[in-house]
């Protein structure tokens, strides 16, 4: 990343702190305060020791006593006083940090949130936040922690600069009495802030590169981690004994190759303290050295050696902090960078119309529509061109992989289509605002979600709740005979997660609930997108027809693998290789033995007859 890059990623993050948590920008003036209380133990430190070598009294050594005492006192209160600022400053950057992602999130198109550049953002940013901490809050840690350094080195060079003259005074014969001492010991000074900045910039890329590759194995083993806490996969794990197939693949991997990049880490890590503590610890003998030459000679007094050794060792711990900060300055401009990278997204849906009568007529046309899904090269759907208009009943059927849930997603307008037109009521779908155009449309998709909500709020998709609306879709989706033994009614929680009372309930039982969801929604266009896998085809049968009659003169859609809505809707549509085959009622259709439905047909009319 270029040095411009940088500095305007750093800039954007100190104006979004600025803008949603200025408190957190106190730790700026926190760090200097902190800086002076070694300096004003230091110097009362130095003058009490003075007036106890000129045999003082009591009472003359008392007021420094008190000043000592009074200034840390004032220092601490004010540290925890501004510790409570930036303390709830960083709760408000927290919360702003997951409201900005919940909001870009929910706020995105389905096509650029299904994306793998969009996922590939998000995990990029999950694990830095997972590793590295937050992507707002670390820089200021990490920056008010080296602008503390900063000033303890200058304060330090302003405590001892009033010894300069004696430190660098020519006393006598050799180079313990001469200024080269004191110079040499400049010039190392000087050097080992030179290495201590190399070498914590060298252990850091270490370090993040060997993060890196931990960071990918620990996903491995998060995956399966998490995938073993759904009880739904518990089944599978034990009919085919994967247990060791999983050990292998995420807990040996973790514990062999990411153990060996733990030691490698940890190696680096000690590593670089070693040689900020070995650095130090040279750079105070040299310190050391200087002075206690002077003292020997009787160049200056103990009070003077107190002060002079307390300031030059405040350098020594200045450079360390400094060194410590900017081995982790290098993390802040990756992390703010994937906080940008995933708050910058962006709809690639414009928004048009609102319409202007979404209870109204519906007339939908689908002309030539071709669509491939983005980074990809194959067509799922091929010039498709069809006609729903309102009151219709359809049935959409086709083998797994035809093209009918690419066919419903463009319908709901979750894509656009890569080639031609939709048309709703002669007008391009495109020029519509995408939300009023989807509530036209209730929709169970196979992989519906219900939410770890009260019942009736997963059925209104609200708080307030139409107690009688819901509790008649209810019934119409045969799930009745569950509600009954539900003590707490529509108030009921579905699942514990939320709400230690909560009821599970089973896969047959949510996929009548997400029914009972989309007929309470009303909408014009009713989709099943192969809701009823998980019910057998009695049930099938009986929840169609149900739906089928309480649908009455609004559009419905069915998508089965199963025939079974054939029967009573007036017009099919056969999907196959991405193509629309075949168009017409069941009975023009089933007399064609040569094409696709008679096939599909006669493979499950055991089933219907």
């Amino acid at each position: 990343m270029k040095t411009r890059k940088k500095l305007r990623l750093f800039g954007r993050g100190i104006r979004t702190i600025h803008k949603c948590a200025p408190g957190m920008l106190i730790n700026f003036v926190q760090s200097p305060i902190m800086s002076i209380v070694p300096f004003v133990n230091i110097y009362f430190s130095a003058q009490i020791l003075e007036q106890l070598t000129n045999l003082s009294t009591f009472a003359q050594i008392l007021p420094n006593i008190l000043w000592c005492v009074g200034l840390n006192a004032v220092v601490s209160f004010a540290n925890g006083a501004l510790g409570r600022v930036t303390g709830l400053a960083s709760t408000k950057l927290y919360i702003y940090e997951h409201q900005e992602m919940a909001r870009v999130m929910l706020g995105l198109d389905y096509e650029t949130l299904e994306s793998t550049a969009t996922q590939k953002k998000y995990e990029e940013l999950g694990n830095h936040w997972m590793h590295m901490g937050s992507p707002l809050r670390s820089p200021v840690w990490d920056l008010s922690s080296l602008w503390g350094g900063i000033i303890t080195c200058v304060l330090s060079v302003a405590f001892a600069a009033p010894m300069a003259g004696v430190l660098f005074k020519k006393t006598g014969e050799g180079f313990l009495n001469s200024p080269w001492l004191a110079i040499s010991v400049c010039i190392f000074i000087a050097l080992g802030v030179g290495v201590v900045l190399f070498t914590s910039d060298r252990l850091n890329k270490r370090w993040f590169a060997t993060n890196k590759e931990y960071i990918g194995l620990e996903g491995i083993f998060s995956y399966y981690s998490n995938m073993l806490q759904d009880h739904k996969t518990g089944k599978e794990v034990r009919i085919y004994a994967q247990q060791d197939l999983i050990e292998h693949h995420a807990t040996e991997k973790l514990a062999g190759e990411g153990v060996r990049l733990q030691k490698k880490l940890g190696a680096t890590t000690a590593l670089s303290s070693a040689l900020l503590a070995i650095i130090g610890a040279i750079l105070g003998f040299g310190v050391y050295l200087l002075i206690g030459v002077k003292g020997l000679f009787g160049l200056i007094g103990p009070a003077v050696i107190v002060q002079s050794m307390g300031g030059f060792l405040q350098v020594v711990n200045g450079l360390m902090a400094i060194g410590n900060s900017i081995g982790r300055l290098g993390a802040f401009i990756p992390g703010l960078n994937y906080f940008f990278d995933v708050i910058d997204l962006v709809p690639k849906h414009t928004s048009g119309a609102a319409l202007a009568d979404p209870a109204g007529t519906v007339d939908i046309e689908f002309r030539d529509v071709s669509f491939r899904y983005p980074d990809t090269e194959n067509y799922a759907l091929r010039h498709v061109n069809f006609r729903l208009q309102g009151g219709e009943h359809l049935a959409i059927v086709g083998e797994n992989g035809s093209g009918k849930t690419t066919f419903i997603k463009l319908l709901c307008r979750l894509y656009d289509p890569t080639e031609g037109q939709i048309l709703l009521n002669g007008r391009d779908i495109r020029d519509y605002d995408e939300e009023s155009y989807r509530q036209l449309f209730s929709v169970v998709f196979q992989d519906y979600q219900l939410f770890a909500l009260p019942l009736g709020e997963n059925l209104a998709c609200a708080q307030e709740v139409d107690e009688e609306r819901a509790m008649l879709c209810i019934d119409e989706s045969g799930f009745t005979p569950r509600m009954d033994k539900m003590t707490q009614g529509l108030d009921t929680y579905l699942y514990r997660r939320c709400d230690k009372d909560g009821v599970e309930i089973s896969g047959g039982e949510a996929q009548k609930l997400a029914l009972a969801r989309a007929l309470y929604k009303d909408a014009p266009v009713i989709v099943l997108d192969e809701p009823t896998a998980a019910l057998d085809p009695l049930a099938e049968a009986a929840l169609y027809a149900s739906f089928n009659q309480f649908a009455g003169g609004k559009a419905a859609i069915y998508i089965s693998h199963r025939l079974s809505s054939c029967r009573f809707c007036a017009k099919v549509a056969v999907f196959g290789d991405g193509a629309l085959l075949q168009y017409g009622s069941h009975e023009e259709l089933i007399v064609d033995e040569e094409n696709k439905y008679f096939e599909l047909w006669n493979a499950q009319a055991k089933y219907y007859v």
